[in-house]
């Protein structure tokens, strides 16, 4: 899952909230919002030319390019029957499903100390539903309730889940551990200021739970799910014209065997079997190589990407530069590839090696079955052990036992097998270290990139990175190792909305005068992702308030919560709408932010001050009240 950005709820705080228009406004000069409001543009904004993005790698296969579309896995079930069925057993045609409740885990309750939040898992009128709320000695103070739409995964680690919230995705904040039996926070969510039911499920989330989503539009979290399960085409890419082919040549599926197994192949579909180890490979990285940060390449987006090219023609993935680091759930292939298994010369290890696709069902004995695996290329007496030592006999000669031991993940209450295969004689723990220890280093090669993209690249890998800190010093850290890569880039007038939209972050972090230019300057851009737009829209707004730009502000406001579903952006809407003496829009606005976060002190002491302001008086009373109880639970001060 994407790094919820830092300019998000709980981190923006308006001051008093009402009557700050002077104050603000002193903060900035008015001027540079002339863009905003659609006046002169200053000349270096017309300045940047765009550039055409790094070529994509020649090949082949003719279903890598737009001519091909995708068919669905039924189009394939006419000459693959026996293939598709044993699919339909693996976990990966299992990774996003509709939430059946009777197959769900047992009704629960907990209370998460962190947040100071209770949940209630139950049925009702055929629904799986999760109940969020806070409460005292006087009773529940806030509260909300959600029925479960979409399950993420195949139950066999964990079971996590969406919720379809007004035409929006978003995650829930509680999962079911398999291991453990028991209801929990969902990963990232164990904190005092969780997202809630807030937290975008965007294309980059679902990219490696369903077969086919886009976004409507460009929002971030508004999707059409167009191919549910992982299928047929996110390996072997779109079937169009695949099936065109031998639908029109009236071939029978022994035919099509017979095209596909043929010394060229078909060049109208993938198969990963006859690709060479590293354009295999990348078929799965798409979902088993996910590093501390993650960049598209200049002009593509995740979804680009086509089996039978190179994943390094649209992204880049990073890792922090440690030997013995802690196993990541999605990490199998960074983890193998440092396996001395893998890396040796004439290796053919590859992860088809150990794993079939289409089969989910092992021998009975699963370690005389591996164990065959390793004895392909190591003979019995290549084990390093003595026959009677003790670590041998008692894992029944058991390879992976101890060269792929079980560990844990970065996610809590979750182990997987490690996929380095080695000796795992040293202790994994978490990586300790200062902001100045750590490189970031792509898992790939990338010399094939320009300098310039290299650069561009890497800084938006420490953009991402700086997003996972907790401590603002290694944010700030990470931000300025950033901006000198990106602020060379955006001063050679190489125009990238990728890169603009992290300047504009950047310069809002400083406080920047030049925040409204450079957000303006990576809207007006092409290719620009959902989140970058949203991050640009949100800093673009954000610096018009500073500056008492009410009107200006409510433009790029009312934008954003069209592309997703987040409180603080219609708590600043409220506020500059009641700065402009529209309180009955301000009210609606603000009670809107309160609805999707119900547990926000602050949106409660803002309706209190639009009511007063409104001439509701006892409505306003109330709103203050649940804003002070609120308060005394959370332990803030009054």
């Amino acid at each position: 899952m994407p790094t919820e950005p830092r300019n998000t709820a709980r981190q923006v705080r308006i001051g008093p909230l009402l009557g700050v228009g002077a104050l603000l406004a002193a903060v900035f000069g008015l001027g540079v919002f002339m863009i905003i409001r659609g006046g002169p543009q200053p000349d270096e904004l017309t300045a940047h030319p765009s550039t055409d993005p790094p070529p994509i790698s020649p090949t082949r296969f003719l279903n890598t390019t737009d001519q091909a579309k995708y068919v669905g896995a039924q189009a394939c079930v006419e000459c693959h029957a026996e293939q598709y069925d044993s699919y339909q057993l693996t976990a990966h045609s299992r990774a996003l499903s509709p939430v059946a409740p009777d197959e769900e885990p047992a009704d629960g309750e907990f209370f998460n100390e962190a947040s100071r939040r209770h949940y209630r898992i139950y049925r009702q009128d055929g629904q799986l539903r999760q109940h969020e709320y806070m409460q005292d000695e006087q009773g529940v103070i806030a509260e909300q309730d959600h029925a479960m739409d979409w399950l993420i995964g195949s139950g066999r680690h964990s079971r996590s889940y969406l919720v379809d919230i007004d035409g929006f995705l978003v995650e829930s904040p509680v999962t079911w551990y398999t291991s453990r039996r028991q209801w929990d926070m969902s990963p990232g969510y164990n904190r005092a200021d969780h997202w809630s039911f807030e937290r975008a499920a965007d294309e980059g989330c679902l990219f490696c739970h369903v077969g086919l989503a886009e976004p409507t539009g460009e929002s971030l979290s508004r999707l059409e799910i167009r191919q549910q399960a992982i299928s047929c085409e996110r390996c072997h890419g779109p079937g169009s014209l695949h099936v065109e082919r031998h639908r029109a040549s009236g071939a029978d599926a022994a035919a099509v065997a017979s095209d596909e197994g043929s010394d060229d192949g078909d060049p109208t579909i993938v198969n990963p079997a006859r690709l060479d180890r590293m354009l295999a490979e990348d078929i799965c990285a798409q979902c088993h190589l996910r590093g501390d940060a993650t960049v598209t390449i200049r002009g593509r987006r995740l979804t680009d990407y086509r089996p039978g090219l190179p994943l390094t023609d649209f992204r880049i993935d990073y890792q922090v530069k440690a030997r013995n680091r802690p196993m990541k759930v999605v990490g199998h292939v960074e983890q193998m590839r440092l396996s001395g298994c893998w890396t040796a010369q004439g290796s053919t290890l590859t992860c088809t090696t150990c794993h079939d696709p289409h089969q989910d069902t092992l021998p009975e004995n699963k370690v005389a079955f591996y164990r065959e695996k390793c004895l392909q290329c190591h003979g019995a007496a290549d084990c390093g052990l003595p026959e009677a030592d003790a670590r041998r006999t008692q894992s029944g000669d058991n390879c992976a036992g101890c060269h792929m031991p079980q560990v844990a993940t970065d996610i809590p209450h979750i182990a997987f097998t490690h996929h380095r295969i080695g000796i795992h004689d040293e202790e994994v723990v978490p990586l300790a270290l200062e902001p100045h220890q750590v490189d970031l280093v792509p898992a790939t090669d990338v010399s094939y990139l320009p300098q310039d993209d290299r650069e561009r690249c890497l800084g938006l890998a420490y953009m991402e990175y700086a997003e996972r800190q907790s401590s603002q010093p290694a944010i700030d850290f990470f931000h300025d190792s950033a901006w000198n890569l990106l602020k060379p880039l955006h001063d050679k007038h190489l125009y990238d909305a990728g890169v603009e939209a992290a300047l504009a972050r950047l310069l809002w972090q400083k406080d920047s005068p030049e925040t409204p230019a450079a957000a303006y300057n990576a809207l007006r851009g092409p290719n620009l992702s959902p989140q970058h737009r949203v991050n640009a829209a949100f800093v673009m707004a954000e610096a018009a308030m500073k500056a008492g730009e009410w009107e200006a502000a409510t433009e790029p406001l009312r934008e954003l919560i069209k592309l997703r579903r987040h409180s603080e952006d219609h708590t600043m809407l409220a506020v500059c709408l009641a700065e402009l003496g529209k309180l009955d829009e301000a009210l609606e606005s603000a009670e809107r932010a309160s609805q999707i976060q119900p547990f926000r002190a602050d949106v409660y002491d803002l309706l209190a001050k639009i009511c007063e302001s409104s001439g509701r008086v006892v409505q306003g009373q109330q709103h203050a009240e649940t804003a002070r109880r609120l308060k005394l639970v959370l332990g803030e001060s009054q």
